[in-house]
């Protein structure tokens, strides 16, 4: 892109746009500089306007966050007997499993796995009987 174009397309428009925006400011601080001008009722309803949400929402966030204090601090005993009890179970399944999936390795191995797993067979094959 060559200067010329890039004068006319990117600065002027920007230089525009800095002066209107700066006379609107200008003005709307000269409106209101002078205390009993509308504009400073507008301005003191607005601020009251945009307040009492925030207010609002502060309050809200500060009970329930007590609120949440509270339930933590007084189930924090009755949480560490359930993550207990959920890890003696946790543990017993994980001992289910692990038996039950050595039963499916043996009985997939064939008859002669689960023999010699049982002691009544060798290593051999032959029977410890004979």
């Amino acid at each position: 892109m060559n200067k010329r174009t890039a004068f006319w397309q990117i600065w002027v428009p920007l230089i525009l746009i800095i002066c209107i925006v700066g006379a609107a400011a200008f003005f709307l601080f000269k409106a209101g500089s002078n205390g009993d001008s509308q504009f400073a009722q507008w301005s003191d309803a607005a601020l009251i306007y945009l307040l009492v949400p925030v207010i609002g929402c502060s309050f809200l966030f500060l009970v329930l966050g007590i609120a949440l204090i509270f339930l933590v601090n007084s189930s924090h005993k009755k949480l560490h007997e359930w993550l207990g009890i959920a890890e003696v179970q946790s543990e017993r399944i994980k001992h289910t499993v692990q038996a039950f999936c050595q039963k499916a390795i043996i009985f997939g191995s064939g008859p002669s796995e689960w023999l010699k797993n049982r002691g009544k067979v060798d290593r051999d094959g032959r029977e410890k009987g004979q």
